[in-house]
């Protein structure tokens, strides 16, 4: 599964997707799970609630919502305004 990073995400890995391989069907919970034990650079972010996750671009609360590989998911910091 392609998973989108963005803003100080993307920065972090120094990539704009990363490749995952995910059991089908899957949750969002397995998925960040995957992604904290093979890129450290992440997981602190991940594990801290520090992360925002968007399902073919809806944002998404729940980390039991169920995931395939065709699914687009985004992984980005939370907002800021100025």
């Amino acid at each position: 599964m392609k998973v989108m990073l963005f803003a100080r995400l993307r920065d972090e890995i120094g990539q704009t997707f990363i490749d995952i391989e995910l059991p089908e069907p899957s949750n969002l919970a397995t998925l960040k799970s995957i992604i904290s034990e093979n890129y450290s650079l992440l997981a602190d972010e991940i594990q801290a609630g520090r992360v925002l996750t968007a399902i073919n671009q809806v944002l998404c609360h729940d980390d039991q919502s169920v995931i395939t590989s065709a699914d687009e998911v985004a992984l980005f910091p939370p907002m800021t305004g100025g």
